[in-house]
């Protein structure tokens, strides 16, 4: 009988100490070939849950975050979201690349855990369920703004897409950016294929010289985007590559010789949006798209949490899906039925000597 009690006793510690906090999950790359490009976000989520706490919290509870590394795998995202599941956690944070989010993205819905990517733009993502949102446009909006850039502000009549035939992230951008070019009339003179083994772009390069487009459009990561960048300057090719929100300032780590060349992205600190000025102080070492992506991806989430003033996931899954408005870093968010902002600005930056300098803003069309 008193063990009965004393267990009784014990399940109610434990169900009172869970809503002592607020737990989330952070699922991002630590470790593997996708760890540099997700430092920022994992830096942005430590700043930000640290703030929050130090300006009391949420709903007068303290954030526990559990930091998760999905090792820069599917599979090591599925595992991941599995522990978040384990973990009993409210929300998941994550992930960058589109491929590690719809893996975890199939156990979260199943699990019925609401889930904020903060990077990823592939249109799969938000199809698979309800409990799957994300803070960033999605690849047929970055596409449309980017042939609207090189048709209205480059004046570009015939571009080359080249395309990575073994990564479904060229080949989902390329699918709408070769749709959008037909709109703006822009004649596609070839589109040259190549695989994640190639290192060498010689062949690539010479066609390229052959057919004389205006624009070269690459939806390549950033360590092979710079690769091919720097192998086309040293064989003489003057044209201007144009690329897409996977492009980022690292791509001077790999080569010198990528100034002048544009891509897409979700931020940058010169367009002018006041919870950004507000943000950057404290975001000083890690300025860029992904951390203030990262940052409104928290900062929704709290939101959410305000409203249905509860840490239970399907609660916090309806007030998300009721967003309307919520004044963000990287511009204001509102869902559409799919977990998608509407009619967020694309920004276009450029590659000039080191830097990564501002363009122009490109709003939904």
């Amino acid at each position: 009988m008193y063990l009965k009690y004393f267990f009784l006793f014990t399940l109610l510690l434990k169900s009172l100490f869970a809503q002592d906090s607020l737990h989330i999950a952070g699922i991002f790359s630590h470790t593997g070939k996708a760890a540099k490009g997700n430092f920022y976000s994992i830096e942005a989520l430590r700043i930000t849950v640290n703030l929050i706490n130090k300006t009391g919290g949420i709903l007068g509870k303290q954030i526990i975050l559990h930091e998760l590394d999905n090792k820069s795998t599917a599979l090591g995202s599925m595992q991941a979201a599995l522990k978040a599941d384990e973990l009993k956690v409210s929300a998941v944070i994550g992930s960058v690349w589109s491929s590690h989010s719809i893996a975890m993205a199939k156990i979260l819905q199943d699990k019925k855990i609401p889930m904020i990517s903060n990077f990823s733009t592939n249109p799969a993502l938000s199809k698979i369920g309800n409990f799957i949102f994300r803070v960033c446009y999605v690849d047929i909006s970055q596409s449309k703004a980017l042939a609207k850039f090189i048709s209205t502000s480059l004046k570009a009549k015939t571009v080359i897409v080249l395309e990575n035939i073994s990564s479904n992230h060229s080949i989902s951008l390329n699918k709408e950016i070769q749709k959008s070019f037909k709109n703006f009339n822009i004649n596609i003179l070839d589109v040259l294929k190549y695989n994640k083994s190639t290192s060498n772009f010689k062949n690539i390069i010479a066609v390229i010289k052959e057919k004389k487009p205006d624009i070269v459009v690459l939806s390549e990561k950033s360590f092979k985007s710079a690769l091919l960048i720097e192998q086309a300057y040293d064989m003489g090719l003057s044209k201007i590559f144009v690329g897409f929100d996977s492009w980022s300032k690292i791509m001077y780590e790999y080569s010198n010789k990528i100034n002048g060349n544009y891509f897409v992205t979700h931020w940058h600190k010169d367009n002018n949006n006041e919870i950004s000025k507000k943000i950057l102080p404290q975001l000083t070492k890690i300025q860029g798209s992904g951390a203030l992506l990262t940052y409104d991806a928290v900062m929704l989430l709290m939101d959410a949490i305000k409203r249905t003033e509860s840490f239970d996931p399907l609660k916090i899954q309806k007030a998300l899906l009721l967003t309307k408005n919520f004044k963000g870093a990287t511009g204001n968010i509102s869902f559409d039925i799919n977990g998608d902002p509407v009619n967020k600005d694309k920004i276009i930056v450029k590659f000039v000597n080191n830097k990564v300098s501002y363009v122009e803003t490109i709003k939904s069309f």
